[in-house]
Order: structure tokens, then sequence, then C-alpha cells
């Protein structure tokens, strides 16, 4: 293994930084822990909108956003990332600047290939862009030395569809979830607090969330909270303004959606897609058990009896959902059991080794 030491070129390559959030806090972190030994560089395309929330030890450098001015940032960015010892890309299109890069500047740089969501574009051919787009991204990937996903469930789909080795580098989960107190609150409260994730999308199945809410409201004080960013804030808000129990979260950061988890008593994520598993994570880490689909990385994390999961049925979440919500002794064991179950595996030290090791090995 090569070790970090050894001061290496680094290039790290996304689309854009405008929302520090989720997978970006996963690449600021790599990028701020990579440059205490390494030369590190991030580049972007947003030329405008480029902002982060404290002073890296990298510099962050943009170019082009638009088009016809980005096919300019293609060719700039291939040029400026040629000397570099190992080029960490994220997210299409930017694998094929590294991949430019090599091809027509000679870099002998390791091309490392980061992903954080499924690529949809290989099962829905909406396009003859997408349709090209595969054809190219498969004859490339040979010049791509290592590919990387964050999630076990992503690893095996993505082996299928590249036909090599995937490695699986698990996500950092935010020191403060770490920081919490080792003692459950005593929630004494009649009210019990159900925690949603959703950002309105047809495919995050957001109607399912408020099927259970509103199946259950009527044999429970519950109230219900649902955070993240959406396009239809002010139709949802008008449409359940009567209820006084339901509360719309807009963009939060880390330490207000800790402090809520923290007043909750089950978190449901009843997405059918692997996206946002990061917040299944930090609900465990505070004591607060999951209801979910079986599906993505959810069937991993998520164990029966353990930290409970659900099937693919609402009418199954609503169940298991009443039984919890009955059983004041069935509750206080899950909750128990929920941060146990995901301690020891998702922290800062664990990231960092697993980097490590996969970014310096030859």
């Amino acid at each position: 293994m090569k070790e970090v030491s050894s001061k290496n070129i680094v290039s790290i390559l996304h689309p854009q930084i405008k929302v520090v959030w989720g997978a970006m806090k996963q690449m600021l972190h790599m990028a701020d822990y990579l440059a205490k030994n390494n030369s590190v560089s991030f580049y972007v395309f947003e030329k405008s909108s480029v902002h982060v929330d404290k002073d890296f030890g990298f510099p962050i450098i943009s170019f082009y956003s638009t088009y016809p001015m980005k096919f300019l940032s293609f060719i700039l960015i291939a040029w400026h990332i040629r000397k570099s010892d190992i080029i960490i890309c994220w997210n299409s299109p930017m694998h094929f600047v590294a991949i430019l890069s090599k091809i027509i500047f000679w870099s002998k740089a390791k091309i490392i290939w980061w992903h954080h969501h499924f690529p949809w574009y290989f099962q829905e051919n909406t396009g003859i862009t997408t349709y090209f787009k595969k054809i190219i991204e498969l004859r490339c990937i040979t010049n791509i030395d290592t590919i990387v996903w964050n999630s076990r469930f992503l690893q095996t789909q993505l082996q299928s569809i590249y036909k090599r080795k995937i490695w699986c580098i698990f996500p950092r989960i935010e020191d403060i979830y770490f920081e919490t107190s080792t003692t459950i609150k005593n929630k004494a409260k009649k009210t019990k607090r159900l925690f949603a994730v959703s950002r309105w999308d047809s495919w995050k199945w957001l109607t399912d969330i408020f099927n259970v809410y509103e199946s259950l409201k009527n044999n429970f004080d519950i109230e219900l909270y649902i955070w993240w960013t959406w396009k239809d804030l002010d139709k949802y808000k008008k449409k359940h303004e009567s209820d006084p129990n339901i509360s719309f979260l807009w963009y939060c950061d880390s330490r207000t959606v800790r402090d809520n988890l923290l007043e909750t008593d089950v978190f449901l994520f009843l997405s059918k897609i692997d996206s946002f598993w990061l917040v299944i994570l930090e609900s465990l880490l505070t004591w607060v058990p999951v209801i979910s689909y079986d599906k993505g990385e959810a069937s991993y994390i998520i164990k029966n009896w353990i930290n409970w999961y659900a099937q693919e049925s609402i009418e199954w979440c609503i169940s298991m959902l009443d039984t919890l919500l009955r059983d004041r002794e069935l509750l206080a064991f899950m909750k128990n059991q929920s941060r146990k179950s995901v301690i020891s595996n998702y922290s800062k030290d664990i990231f960092e080794k697993q980097l490590e090791h996969i970014i310096f090995e030859k």
C-alpha cells in the first residue's frame, strides 16, 4: 500500500457544489482528509454557485456550467488534472473528463470513479443522448482503474452492469451522532412523533407516508414531521394546513436533524429506490427504530426484530407501526437495539481507513 505521506497530487472532480449535504459532505470530508498529507484540488463546472460552510485545506476551482462553454470546461479541467497521481471523479460526466485527460493529455493518473446513486440511465433508455452515453461509457470504462460505490446493494447492482469488481466504502456519519449521550432520553410525553424524509418526487412514495399517518392518526396521539427539500411545498402545506400535527421542515443543519431525531419515536423510510439511506443510520444512532420497505441498502442495514424493517406492502407498514406504538416495552427494546446495530461500522475512523486502503493501494 502506498503511504498517504508520499505527497500525491490528488484531483477531485464533481459537476457542482450548490448545497453542502449528504454525498457532498462525504466528498468534502474526503478531500479535507486527503489534503493533510497530499496536494489536493477540487474541480467543478459551476462558476458562480460554489460555496461551502467552512474553510478547507484545498482550493475549489470552478469553470463553466452552461453550454456551449461547458464543452470548454471539459478540456480545461482535463488539462489541469493531467499531472495528477490520483483523480477521483464523482458522478457523470466527470468520469468522461478524467478519461479525456488520460487519452488526449497522456495523464498517468490512477482514475477512481466514485458513485453514490444508481445510474438509472441503464434502465431507462429515454433518448438518443442517453443511448450513446451508455455505449460510450461501457467502451471507456476500461480506462478507469477503480470503481467505488457507497453501499453493498449498489455494489452488487453495478457489478452486473459493468462486469468488473466494484469496491464499497461505507459512508461517514457525522460526529454529532456518535457524541449523543449514551442515556436514552426519557420520552414520557403522550404524543408519539413520526419522522420521515421525502423530496416530493413521485418515485419517493410520499403518498405512502401520508397513508400510514392517516390510517393511524385516529388511534394514537401522533404527530408527523417531514424533512428535506421539495418542489411543491406551498401545495402540500395548504393541503394539510387544517392538521396541526403535521409539520414540514425545510433545510436543516445536521444538529437540527439530530435534535429532531432525538424527539422521534419511529422513523419512516418509505422510498422504493436506494436513496437517502444515510438518514436510516442517523436515525438508528439516535435510538430511533426504522420502518422501511425492504429495498436497496435498507435491506442490509435494517433487521427484523432487531431494529425493524417493512416489506413491500403499505398494509404491513401500517400494521407494524400500530404494533410498535401500542407496545411500550417493545418500542423501548427497539430503541435500545437500534444504536447497537450500526455504531461500529460508520464512524469517521472507519471511513478514513477504507479510503486509504482503496485509494492508495496499487
